[in-house]
């Protein structure tokens, strides 16, 4: 089976299938008129079946009467689930959200998100200090992981301090 063309705001399987379209996605959300693809950064479908994801471009929603940021995690039903500035603040980020971008989410049973961002920032609070777009960060202002202590049992050969972190997926026993 042929796909056709592939847009960066599908989601496609190993299978050889395209599971949603970024049309399908963002159908909800009110877009006018509709608008062209705008990226997948991160998405995670929950236990009942509800897609949340983040875009990569920001648009207005006619019908949620906002700019939805490359920051915000979105369902496909069409609401603002989380805002990033929401996300950021316990970080205090020197940048402006609506800078800094959202790579990669995970939203847990009781609400915290752990994410990475799109573009390192200097945080405000002396216990975090710089963020890298590599770091796994957490809604209540922590850094869960530096990047260095996620690749450390890959023992990589090159000297860098970040390698990055586009794409998160949790595993764990935890029932809320």
């Amino acid at each position: 089976v042929r796909l056709g063309l592939i847009q960066e705001g599908d989601v496609v399987s190993d299978r050889g299938r395209r599971v949603f379209t970024n049309e399908e996605l963002t159908r909800n959300l009110g877009f006018m008129p509709v608008v062209p693809d705008l990226g997948l950064d991160g998405i995670q479908l929950l236990p009942d079946g509800e897609v949340l994801f983040s875009m990569r471009r920001e648009q207005f929603s006619e019908s949620l009467g906002t700019l939805i940021q490359h920051t915000d995690i979105v369902s496909a039903k069409g609401t603002v689930v989380y805002l990033g500035k929401d996300l950021l603040a316990p970080l205090q980020p020197k940048l402006p959200a609506d800078e800094i971008g959202l790579d990669a989410f995970h939203v847990w049973p009781n609400g915290e998100v752990w994410f990475s961002t799109s573009v390192s920032f200097q945080s405000g609070s002396p216990e975090v200090g710089q963020v890298m777009d590599g770091d796994l960060l957490s809604s209540d202002g922590q850094v869960i992981y530096r990047n260095l202590e996620l690749v450390r049992e890959f023992q990589p050969l090159e000297d860098l301090a970040n390698f990055g972190l586009t794409g998160v997926f949790l595993v764990s026993d935890l029932h809320v």
